[in-house]
């Protein structure tokens, strides 16, 4: 004991007592060891759990938006589709009435010049 001290330690003196108070077992501390570190983990997963919940109910929330934001964009693009049928329609009739009023005119302008 007298020869073994930790390195770079700066020893002044070693004084070798009989040490009157109390000395825990080594089961007995083993066991109050374990009791610290299993209410330290209690302690620290409990928080945890709480911050868990936090998070799952800020998913919980950030999907309920993405699945309205969804709906809403599904919405818009049924009435873009709508519209774009709404087009297709209106421009097929603006194209046969023209087709028709062309096909008239060119049958007139071969009756004019005997062509027909």
């Amino acid at each position: 004991m007298r020869r073994k001290k930790p390195k770079d330690a700066l020893v002044s003196e070693i004084k070798i007592e009989n040490y009157e108070g109390f000395i825990m077992d080594i089961d007995a501390y083993n066991r109050y060891l374990n009791a610290e570190q299993l209410t330290k983990i209690a302690t620290y997963g409990r928080a945890m759990i709480k911050e868990i919940k936090k998070v799952g109910e800020k998913v919980d929330t950030v999907s309920a938006k993405i699945d309205k934001t969804r709906k809403e964009l599904g919405e818009k693009i049924d009435r873009v589709g709508e519209k774009i049928e709404e087009f297709k329609t209106d421009l097929r009739t603006y194209l046969d009435l023209r087709f028709k009023e062309i096909e008239e005119e060119i049958a007139r302008i071969k009756a004019k010049i005997g062509m027909s």
